[in-house]
Formats: C-alpha cells, sequence, structure tokens
C-alpha cells in the first residue's frame, strides 16, 4: 500500500558547517534529483552544462551563495545568443544525470541573450514538442525489480492535445514501463506496466495547462497507483494481483520530455526527482513548489 515514505528535513551540517536546509533535504531515498537551483545542501558541483547556439561551446554552471542558479554568469557567456542544456546534473549524488549530445534536441535555457524562466521568473528550461528531450544516465534498473516506485516534477506542459509525456521508462521503443503523461489538456496519468509487453494501468487526475507539481507513484507490490497534481490525488488499482516489477533492466534510457521516441511534450520543466520507493506526495509538493 503506498504510504507517505520521507519528509521535509531540518537544518543540516554539511563540511562543519550550519546550511540552511535546501527543498529536497529531508528525502533520503531519492533515485536521482535535478533541478535549476540548488535541491539537496549535499550538492556542491556545477546545476548545468549548456551549449551556445553562436559556436557550439560548452560550459558548465552552478549555484549562488542563495542556492540559485548562477544566472549572471549564464547570461554573460551567451551574450545575444541562445543557450541549451547539454548536462543536467543529478544532485543525488548517485550520478544519474540527464543528457543530450544532439544539438538539434536539447531544451533550450536562454533565447536570443532572454532566460527562459517559470511563472515566478525562475529559469526553466524550454521543450519545443518535437524532440527535445534528455535521457537519464546510469538509470536503465530504475522500474526494474521495484516494489514501489515515485516520478515527481514541477512542469508547465501546453501540448496536452497530442497526449504527451512528462517523464517515461520503456521497456524498448515505444512499449511504457512507468511514467507521467497528460492524456488530455484536462488530466495527468501515472502507471505503466509490470513486465513487457503486458497490460498497462493508469491512474487518471485533473490538470490543465500550465505550472504544476506532478506526483505519480506506482506500488506494483500492492496493486495500486496514484497521481498528485497540486496536493490533490486521485488513486486507481494497478493490475492486482499485486507482485513486484519484472526484473529486466529498460532497453533505453528513461526520458524527460518524451515517451523515447515518441509523444514530445510543448512546455517547460524546473524540476525532476525519481525514487524507488514511495516518498510523501504533500512533502514533495511542498518541496516541488519551494
Amino acid at each position: 500500500m503506498l504510504g507517505t515514505g520521507n519528509a521535509i528535513g531540518q537544518t543540516v551540517l554539511y563540511g562543519g558547517r550550519r546550511t540552511a536546509p535546501r527543498p529536497f533535504d529531508g528525502f533520503t531515498a531519492l533515485y536521482t534529483a535535478l533541478g535549476y537551483k540548488r535541491l539537496l545542501s549535499s550538492h556542491t558541483g556545477d546545476i548545468l552544462v549548456a551549449r551556445r547556439s553562436s559556436d557550439d561551446d560548452l560550459e558548465g554552471f552552478g549555484f549562488r551563495a542563495d542556492g540559485t542558479l548562477d544566472t549572471d554568469a549564464l547570461l554573460a557567456w551567451a551574450g545575444a545568443a541562445s543557450a541549451y542544456v547539454s548536462t543536467w546534473y543529478d544532485q543525488s549524488g548517485n550520478g544519474r544525470h540527464a543528457l543530450n549530445a544532439t544539438a538539434a534536441a536539447q531544451p533550450r535555457l536562454v533565447n536570443a541573450g532572454v532566460l527562459d524562466v517559470d511563472a515566478a521568473g525562475n529559469p526553466a528550461a524550454v521543450f519545443d514538442g518535437s524532440n527535445d528531450c534528455l535521457r537519464l544516465q546510469n538509470a536503465l534498473g530504475f522500474s526494474q525489480a521495484a516494489d514501489q516506485i515515485t516520478m515527481a516534477a514541477r512542469a508547465s506542459v501546453t501540448n496536452g492535445a497530442i497526449g504527451p509525456w512528462l517523464f517515461c521508462d520503456v521497456w524498448s521503443g515505444t512499449d511504457v514501463r512507468s511514467g507521467i503523461s497528460l492524456p488530455t489538456p484536462t488530466s495527468a496519468r501515472a502507471g505503466g506496466r509490470r513486465v513487457a509487453g503486458g497490460a498497462a494501468a493508469y491512474a487518471v487526475g485533473a490538470s490543465s495547462t500550465g505550472w504544476h507539481a506532478h506526483i505519480g507513484r506506482i506500488d506494483y507490490a500492492g496493486a495500486t497507483a496514484d497521481i498528485t497534481v497540486d496536493g490533490v490525488t486521485a488513486s486507481a488499482a494497478f493490475l492486482a494481483p499485486g507482485a513486484t516489477s519484472a526484473d529486466t533492466a529498460s532497453a533505453a534510457p528513461p526520458t524527460i520530455g518524451g515517451a523515447n521516441t515518441v509523444l514530445f511534450m510543448a512546455g517547460q520543466v524546473s524540476t525532476l526527482v525519481l525514487a524507488r520507493e514511495a516518498l510523501d506526495p504533500a512533502g514533495l509538493t511542498t518541496a516541488l513548489l519551494g
């Protein structure tokens, strides 16, 4: 049965000094943590590597003292050019970075010298709905031999009419294993399959165009799934009787912004976290919106 998992933590010590807590400090079982700000106090490296459109130069960018992306450095480097995300670093310490080496398929973070932002003015990458995506490295086992998984993202999806995928792990090709999609402009769903080529099941909840915190959880062992949108949860049965997911690795990396090679999302993503357990949706919503 899906439970509450980890909750939000308190101020912690790193390197012998007290550090103000970051949004995801209280979650101790993250599989990957991606954001355009410092999500975890333990992360001290860069946030991303960007590619400049004018000359394809690559440069890494970190955060300021307050944990926000160093956009001054990013914009100074970009100049009048656009900048695209080549690597989005995993802040969990697990090395599951999101990459795309194909220039034409990289999401954009600076548009002709102007930062791409969310509704609050914070950095958020733009996906074009054609082929833009980022693929998680070292993550072929995310949905493998799992009792429970959690997928959470803060995003704005604008092409809900085509049923795009915000995040998707496939067995191979377009055989969805687990993920979050928007099957209509007014709904979101989370679910997938327990075995390759098998029946699929989804929990469906209300959503809309614009910025939302989407959280999908699958309890393979308990045969339930749920989708939480901005704190409102809808649950459904998931392929009873319950059993651990198949012990087979995925053939393709999990994808941010599409279902491997189809149904690419148009819109923006600012944060994505994954876990191989059922995390608390209330705490996750707070962290995603924090």
